[in-house]
């Protein structure tokens, strides 16, 4: 239960809140789409990104960041969860609302962070003797809040906060205390809690571009999930994000730095290991955790090592460890640490489609795998092509496979007999198929446990034929289908907006090159960083 807040406290954080207004999301329904040819569509508008909130890890991220706080400070534990939702990822402004016991939330992380930080890391926070007088409170707060609120300040909003310090001290609190609220305060206000993504006061319509401060918070929380640090804060000063190479030089220097979070953030949740720890399956908590960790690490090292983006997908080697490598079969890997490896011989795997922790979400069951699953899956996340919802009154696959019925691919064959069942189960079922030699948890098998034969050769729509799942991976990341679908999903996470049709050409343009010969995973998130689509955005009246 959580220790009710100080009279005062209260009223003084509370009245700030209400000083500065509330800022809501907009409700607005955008459609994702794939992309296109340049030839086929002419350049739309940048789109629309809403102030909206930090979510939860963004918030604890920058709370622990701003009062140099530890890692393992909780800060969220009893917040409300963030919205969530299947095609979407958990920074879009659309889906982050604010709920009135979220401010509550809100006001008893800050009076927790703040007395953690007075704990470990005042000296840092109050450069001066408080005993000096009101002096040293304004030069505490002035430093403090240009890095809280992400962008130089004007002397209003330190006044502000000031005059939480002075009503305190009215009220007897003294100076230590005062100061206290006063940062209790400035964590509680609306322009802590929100990135406004470029949204003026005095302008309702209109394209704009966002100015260095505005730059730098965007490239922050995309490769961060936290506020920009000092370094960041200052090349926005010197106008350096308002050229490309300015740009490109902090993303370099932003994803050499062992905070980059863009693997835990956009990775895991494009790949939807966030999902592991949910499974009913027959698999260690450890395991579950070491699965991810295989998968973000493959992720970081084509980042980080410079390598192509289609490497993701068809990369011969993997990360594991000795918990790894007995679930998979393979000898002579020892202890804890993860260390690249070949992939094991004989098991058809390349890239992270063939790993454990995709294949165990993707299974679809916990008495046997489901190639409809497996197949939506790719269509979705690595293709960008989701099949509508399955029409009412279709049966369900009987759940063990080589019954009377057939082996699971006579019986998939036989669903799409049904017109009703054809154009969608045309694309996923041989695609799903193709990964059935992976079981529910992603260990190698060539039969079911009936004894029945596994066939994973098909043909996609297009005609190509594969005979298993390493040529089906070649297929599937070879096309640019592929490189339009993981260009949409970087912007998507890059903006915290969902892809429009408007996105269509420099989603094209942004694939084309940054899976040309000789580009790296590195270069599609530079390119997304100097793309119109990150650097401008639509205000429209409310």
């Amino acid at each position: 239960m959580r220790t009710p807040l100080p009279g005062l406290q209260l009223t003084v954080l509370l009245s700030l809140l209400g000083c500065e207004g509330a800022i809501v999301a907009s409700s607005t329904e955008l459609t994702p789409v794939k992309g296109a040819p340049d030839s086929q569509c002419t350049e739309g508008g940048p789109g629309r990104v809403p102030a909206r909130r930090l979510n939860n890890v963004e918030y604890a991220n920058t709370v622990r960041d701003l009062l140099y706080l530890a890692p393992t400070v909780d800060l969220t534990s009893t917040f409300p969860a963030d919205t969530v939702a299947l095609t979407a990822f958990d920074n879009d402004a659309l889906l982050l609302d604010l709920p009135p016991e979220r401010v509550d939330a809100y006001l008893h992380a800050a009076l927790k962070a703040v007395e953690a930080a007075w704990s470990t890391s005042r000296s840092k926070l109050v450069p001066c003797d408080l005993a000096a007088g009101r002096a040293c409170a304004a030069q505490a707060l002035g430093a403090l809040v240009k890095r809280a609120y992400r962008r130089p300040v004007t002397q209003d909003e330190v006044d502000a906060l000031l005059g939480v310090y002075d009503a305190s001290m009215t009220a007897g609190l003294g100076a230590e205390t005062s100061l206290k609220i006063s940062v209790q305060a400035m964590l509680s206000s609306p322009r802590f809690l929100f990135i406004t993504n470029g949204v003026k006061d005095n302008v309702t319509t209109g394209t704009h571009h966002l100015n260095g401060y505005e730059l730098a918070s965007r490239l922050s929380y995309f490769l961060w999930r936290s506020m920009p640090d000092d370094a960041l804060l200052a090349a926005a000063e010197r106008g350096d994000l308002t050229t490309q190479a300015g740009v490109r030089a902090q993303v370099e220097r932003m994803l050499a730095m062992p905070a980059a979070a863009v693997t835990t953030g956009f990775g895991s949740q494009w790949l939807s290991l966030t999902e592991l720890g949910r499974l009913a399956v027959d698999l260690s908590g450890q395991l579950r955790i070491d699965m991810a960790l295989e998968t973000q690490a493959l992720f970081d090292h084509v980042l980080r090592d410079k390598r192509p983006a289609r490497e993701l997908f068809t990369a011969d080697y993997t990360f594991m460890n000795q918990n790894l490598a007995s679930h998979y079969g393979v000898s002579g890997v020892s202890g804890t640490a993860l260390t690249r490896v070949a992939v094991p011989q004989g098991q058809s795997r390349s890239g992270v489609l063939t790993h454990a922790s995709i294949l165990a979400v993707t299974a679809g069951s916990t008495v046997r795998t489901s190639p409809v699953v497996r197949g939506h899956w790719i269509l979705e996340k690595v293709l960008c092509a989701p099949p509508p919802p399955p029409p009412a009154g279709i049966p369900a696959l009987g759940e063990t496979p080589g019954t009377s019925e057939g082996t699971m691919k006579e019986r998939l064959a036989a669903h799409r007999t049904q017109p009703r069942c054809a154009a969608c189960h045309e694309r996923m079922d041989p695609v799903g198929l193709g990964f059935e030699n992976y079981d529910m948890v992603g260990k190698w098998r060539t039969q079911y446990t009936d004894g029945s034969a596994i066939d994973p050769s098909g043909n996609l729509p297009g005609g190509e034929a594969f005979a298993g799942p390493t040529q089906l991976t070649s297929l599937l990341s070879s096309g640019t289908e592929m490189e339009n679908c993981v260009t949409s999903n970087v912007m998507a996470f890059a903006t915290g907006r969902r892809i429009t049709t408007e996105d269509k050409c420099s989603i094209g343009s942004i694939a084309r090159a940054s899976f040309a010969d000789g580009a790296s995973l590195e270069d599609l998130l530079v390119n997304v960083a100097t793309s119109r689509q990150f650097q401008l955005n639509v205000q429209e009246e409310p």
